[in-house]
């Protein structure tokens, strides 16, 4: 095992490495990022010995703890979509008929739609806050307000094509 000074010094570099690369997303995330370093890094010294722990491997383990956490958002980001796409096929909405034929005619419109359009759509009128999408997807504030405006412009053209009139705000 390291000895104290020498484990915080290890602490205080795997720290300030996170740091220089983590994705502004993750920010909130370094010190778990750190410590699951730190204990991989514990492990891998009892495995292999504390000669083999070097820089070049103490790197490597901390990017891939961070691309494990990276991963995991991006999983966590994309299943709001999928719980979204289910409620979709699943509708069956109280109400009269008409309601329940516009909100077909939503999503299929929205199916058309890239992606990333109908998922931040989706959280939005979900009533996820902008900053909560954020959190979620990484993506920037102003792409976010971009993308749902256009995709608000993009159902409303859809919709006026099959009857409906929607006007975007």
């Amino acid at each position: 095992m390291l000895a104290d000074n020498q484990r915080k010094e290890q602490m205080v570099w795997i720290r300030q490495f996170v740091a220089s690369r983590c994705p502004g997303y993750l920010r909130d995330q370094m010190d778990d990022i750190c410590q699951e370093s730190i204990i991989k890094l514990m492990r891998a010294e009892e495995r292999v010995g504390k000669d083999k722990i070097n820089k070049s491997y103490t790197k490597r383990t901390v990017m891939s703890v961070m691309i494990d956490i990276i991963r995991q958002h991006k999983r966590r980001s994309e299943s709001v979509f999928e719980e979204d796409s289910q409620a979709s096929e699943d509708c069956s909405p109280e109400g009269s008929a008409e309601m329940s034929g516009l909100l077909n005619v939503v999503y299929k419109a929205m199916d058309e739609f890239p992606q990333r359009k109908r998922q931040l759509l989706l959280m939005y009128f979900r009533g996820v806050k902008l900053n909560e999408i954020q959190e979620l997807t990484g993506y920037t504030m102003a792409s976010i307000r971009n993308d749902i405006y256009r995709g608000k412009s993009m159902l409303a053209e859809m919709l006026k094509k099959t009857g409906y009139s929607y006007e975007v705000e």
